[in-house]
């Protein structure tokens, strides 16, 4: 058995080293010595291929991996795992992607978890927060892939022809440009700290990038079938409250800091049916995330994804005052 232990004196090492031989999870202490956490990738991350080398070669990754594919079989009828491994096709549309993203999700927290790195919070952005939700401890593996296979569906269900688009300048700047933003149907699906998020009917979205490339402000059109977190997700927030109502939402044994508010969730509450409704139609609300991250003593951050997106943008929104205040970052 690996395990990673951090500890400060004798006592704690002791602790550690106890809950080891017990098979206790030990997540990492917040704020003392800085605590892990662990940030959760949304779409826009997938690559065909994504998760089939570890799957390969890790137990841990291949177990858990597996009994998602089994769940995922009993819902819809047909396998995961050759989308995602790029055996098929389809792994870019969002009823594909979203499952695939929290298959891969948990298996990496899992692989964490084995070597005894267990985070003390957790962040997750847009889609990437069912795996944060599960990681917290607020639902069951199994519950999990189901409800982002439900989601994906759902959202997959709805008409073609929505677009999601990044803007690269001052956040206050691309908010305070009215006639750019009021095209009709483009919400501002995410702040992200360095840049946002555009969201809505592709023509609109593309009207928008336009108004804002003679302004000189840099777009870059994400990699989504559907526009999520716009007035376009409307037609499904009913059934997706219904089907996120029958999974049993418990309250996280972790600190979960919603993409919703940007804050830790209270004592008690849990991402219940009415969350993921307020969620799917809501902007991310990252970058005040990252720092409620920060206000908890955060002092390394995880990236739990197929490749490396949240982590550089948390580093970026990190509210540092001083040198060496950043967090170590691994993505």
């Amino acid at each position: 058995m690996r395990a990673g232990l951090v500890f400060g004196d004798e006592n704690e090492l002791s602790e550690q080293l106890a809950a080891v031989e017990s098979g206790a999870e030990r997540p990492a202490p917040m704020p003392a010595g800085g605590g892990v956490a662990f940030l959760y990738t949304g779409q826009g991350s997938q690559w065909a291929g994504m998760g089939r080398d570890l799957y390969g070669t890790e137990p841990v990754f291949r177990e858990v991996l597996d009994r998602c594919e089994a769940a995922f079989v009993e819902e819809r009828g047909t396998g995961l795992l050759p989308v995602m491994f790029g055996e098929a096709a389809g792994l870019e549309r969002t009823e594909w992607t979203q499952p695939a993203l929290f298959a891969l999700s948990a298996g990496l927290t899992e692989l964490w978890r084995a070597v005894g790195v267990v985070p003390a919070a957790v962040l997750g952005h847009s889609a990437g927060e069912i795996g944060a939700a599960w990681a917290a401890g607020a639902l069951e593996l199994e519950a999990g892939l189901r409800f982002a296979a439900r989601r994906g569906a759902l959202m997959g269900s709805l008409p073609d022809g929505g677009a999601m688009t990044a803007v690269f300048g001052d956040p206050d700047r691309v908010r305070g440009l009215p006639d750019a933003l009021d095209a009709a149907g483009v919400a501002l699906a995410a702040e992200n700290g360095t840049h946002v998020v555009l969201s809505g009917p592709e023509g609109q979205v593309a009207l928008v990038e336009e108004r804002f490339r003679e302004l000189g402000i840099r777009t870059e059109r994400l990699r989504t079938s559907h526009a999520i977190h716009s007035p376009l997700m409307d037609p499904v927030l009913g059934e997706l409250e219904s089907a996120a109502g029958e999974l049993g939402w418990k309250a996280p044994r972790t600190e979960f800091v919603s993409g919703v508010t940007g804050r830790i969730l209270e004592a008690g509450e849990s991402p219940d049916a009415r969350y993921w409704r307020r969620q799917a139609r809501a902007r991310v609300r990252f970058a005040s995330g990252v720092r409620a991250l920060s206000d908890l003593g955060a002092g390394v951050l995880i990236e739990i994804g197929p490749r490396p997106v949240l982590g550089p943008l948390a580093a970026l929104a990190w509210p540092a005052s001083e040198p060496g205040a950043l967090p170590a970052v691994l993505a």
